[in-house]
C-alpha cells in the first residue's frame, strides 16, 4: 500500500487527494456479459477510476462466480482505479446478504489481484476495525464509507465518523449525505477541508447528494475531496453529474484556481 509522506494515496499511477478529483464511474450492470462490456466502455472512454456495484450483479451471492469476474474485469482495469462497492439497502444498495456471505464476498474481492479499492460500510458491519485488518492482510487497500439518503448530520458528527473511520485503519474515507438546505453543504466541506488538512496522507470523499448538492461533486479541488462520483449513463446516487459534463466543470474549476490548463488524467 502506497501511501506518500505528503499528500493522499497513490495507485497505479494516480494519487488520490492532490489536485483535481479522479471522476469514478459505477458499473450498476446485473449480468456478467452487461458488466464487462460496460467496464470495457468506460475504460475505452478513458474513465480512470470504475466502481462496480456488486450489489446489482445477480449471482454476487456465488462466491466463485463472484471471483471470475472480478478477474475477468482486471483484464480491463490494467491501468484504471477498481473500487469494489456491495452496497446494503439500509445504505441505498440493492441488497442485503448474510453478515457471513457478506464477509466471504469482501474477502474474494481483497484476495482477487482485481480489485485496487474494497468499500466496507463502517457503521453497518460489526467490527469494521477487524474486517479493515483482514481485508489489509490480503494486501489490498480499504475505504470505508458511510451513506445517509434522509439528512446531512451535524458538523460535529460527521467529524467524529471520519475520525473513528480513520482510526480504525481506513486507506480512504469515504461520506455521502442529503442536504436539506445550504447549511448542510457548510457543514459538510467544513469537515472535509478540515479532515483533508489535518490528515493529508488520507483521502477524504465526501458529498452532498441531490441537485442542492451538486456544487460539491465539483469543488473537490478546492475543499479536499480526493475523487467524486459521475454516471456514464446510469447512475447510482441521486445528482450524479454526466462523465463529460462533470470532466469539463472540474477542468473549469482547476483552471480558474490554478491558471493551469488541466493536462492530467482525471
Amino acid at each position: 500500500m502506497d501511501k506518500t509522506k505528503e499528500t493522499g494515496l497513490t495507485i497505479k499511477g494516480m494519487t488520490l487527494g492532490q489536485g483535481m478529483p479522479i471522476i469514478c464511474v459505477p458499473v450498476v450492470e446485473q449480468k456478467k456479459e452487461q458488466i464487462l462490456s460496460e467496464v470495457n466502455r468506460l475504460v475505452s472512454a478513458g474513465v480512470k477510476m470504475i466502481e462496480f456495484r456488486a450489489d446489482y450483479y445477480e449471482d454476487v451471492g456465488d462466491l466463485k462466480r463472484l471471483g471470475s469476474l472480478l478477474r475477468e474485469m482486471g483484464q480491463y482495469t490494467e491501468n484504471t482505479i477498481l473500487l469494489f462497492t456491495l452496497q446494503s439497502i439500509s445504505q441505498g444498495g440493492r441488497i442485503e446478504l448474510p453478515p457471513r456471505v457478506l464477509h466471504d464476498a469482501l474477502m474474494v474481492a481483497a484476495d482477487c489481484r482485481a480489485v485496487d479499492l474494497v468499500d466496507v460500510e463502517f457503521c453497518e458491519v460489526e467490527n469494521p476495525k477487524a474486517l479493515i485488518q483482514e481485508i489489509h492482510s490480503y494486501g489490498n487497500r480499504v475505504l470505508t464509507s458511510q451513506h445517509d439518503y434522509m439528512k446531512t448530520q451535524k458538523s460535529n458528527v460527521m467529524w467524529e465518523l471520519v475520525n473513528k473511520m480513520r482510526q480504525s485503519g481506513a486507506d480512504v474515507v469515504k461520506i455521502a449525505y442529503t442536504p436539506d438546505e445550504a447549511q448542510d453543504l457548510l457543514d459538510l466541506l467544513s469537515v472535509t477541508v478540515r479532515f483533508h488538512k489535518e490528515h493529508p496522507s488520507i483521502p477524504i470523499i465526501s458529498m452532498a447528494m441531490g441537485n442542492l448538492g451538486e456544487l460539491t461533486r465539483i469543488s473537490g479541488e478546492i475543499f479536499g475531496s480526493a475523487v467524486t462520483f459521475g454516471k456514464s449513463g446510469k447512475s447510482s446516487a441521486p445528482g450524479q453529474i454526466e462523465y463529460d459534463r462533470l470532466k469539463a466543470v472540474i477542468s473549469d474549476v482547476h483552471h480558474s484556481i490554478t491558471g493551469e490548463e488541466n493536462t492530467g488524467f482525471h
